[in-house]
């Protein structure tokens, strides 16, 4: 068959493919192609399904190439997502081992802190009672006649002195915390003549709350 033919009747049933996809006006067209150009419409049928496979062909293969590309997508953010999951997963595991730690750390503190002023009461027994004997405050060991090492009778307490108006300080020891101290101040209750005593110190605020008998020293914030 002439090629010019075959390349005007499949140029034409592409067009009406395009423009058409109801079978009876193709079916028309095709007729009318065959009557033009004196051509049986058998030879017109054989040209148009061949140019409508291929024009099938190209479709399916182009549809594969949208689902392939589409699945590739899909995939790369799954793993993209489970990646994130991962990175979020550790770190909330890091943060809770870092919180469990200083929990434990800050228990463990609270529980040396309670038993250095446990150790205390008997300087604060001694005190008390020079001062009801003597009527005034010690303002050393030396006064109430005990050296200072026979009150530390615990690990959690480095050094021991009295100041003025009896006031007890303490530093603790590395166990509780790095340069962390006590103050103990005796206060006399005019009414009754008893002694009270206000505690201060610069340990850590969440350790301070649990200990009932010391507050922050203003002059010293805790960090």
């Amino acid at each position: 068959m002439n090629p010019k033919l075959i390349k005007d009747i499949t140029t034409r049933v592409e067009q009406v493919k395009r423009e058409k996809a109801d079978e009876v006006v193709l079916s028309a067209y095709l007729d009318a192609i065959s009557e033009v150009y004196e051509t049986d419409r058998s030879t017109v049928e054989s040209i148009a399904r061949d140019v409508m496979s291929e024009k099938g062909a190209s479709s399916s293969a182009l549809d594969w190439t949208k689902i392939r590309n589409i699945v590739w997508v899909v995939a790369l953010v799954l793993v993209m997502l489970s990646v994130i999951w991962l990175l979020y997963s550790s770190t909330q595991a890091f943060q809770s081992s870092e919180q469990n730690s200083s929990s434990k750390d800050n228990q463990r503190t609270i529980k040396y802190a309670k038993e250095a002023l446990s150790s205390l009461n008997i300087v604060k027994i001694s005190i008390a009672e020079h001062f009801q004997t003597m009527g005034s405050m010690p303002s050393s060991f030396a006064e109430i006649g005990i050296k200072e090492s026979h009150f530390i009778a615990t690990q959690y307490i480095d050094r021991l002195s009295i100041s003025d108006e009896g006031m007890v300080i303490v530093s603790l020891s590395e166990l509780i915390g790095k340069q962390r101290y006590l103050k103990l101040k005796p206060v006399l209750r005019i009414a009754d003549d008893q002694i009270e005593w206000d505690c201060r110190s610069n340990l850590a605020l969440a350790v301070l709350d649990e200990l009932d008998q010391c507050t922050p020293d203003l002059q010293d914030r805790p960090k």
